[in-house]
């Protein structure tokens, strides 16, 4: 039983910690690179917000705040080097993660469809 439960944790932080991009047929497409443990056990509500920044080749990218702490960290697309062309891309695909995580979703990922319905470039 032991065992079981520390195999499961090891892959459940695996996953919380990794990015994750699977190709252009809807299946997931983007996670944030970077998790942290900003929410302190003794904190009721989570407000979530998030911030977009340029990075220094001109790219964007953006980081979800919990409660005024960061709690994912994107500076790049995900399984490229370089970050976000605009700034708008950012600015949706945090909101839609702040979504997800606000209805339970464990990993707010956004798939190629939702990218599409935008009208943002992938």
């Amino acid at each position: 039983m032991k065992k079981t439960f520390f195999v499961l944790f090891g892959l459940m932080m695996t996953l919380f910690s990794s990015s994750v991009s699977y190709g252009q047929n809807g299946k997931v497409h983007y996670t944030s690179t970077k998790t942290v443990n900003a929410i302190a056990e003794d904190q009721k509500e989570i407000h979530y917000t998030y911030k977009v920044f340029k990075n220094n080749d001109g790219s964007f990218g953006y980081e979800i705040l919990a409660n005024g702490k960061t709690y994912f960290y994107q500076p790049n697309y995900p399984g490229r080097t370089e970050g976000f062309a605009e700034k708008k891309t950012c600015d949706v695909i945090a909101t839609l993660v702040i979504k997800k995580i606000n209805s339970g979703k464990m990993i707010p990922a956004v798939n190629d469809r939702e990218l599409d319905a935008y009208g943002l470039k992938k």
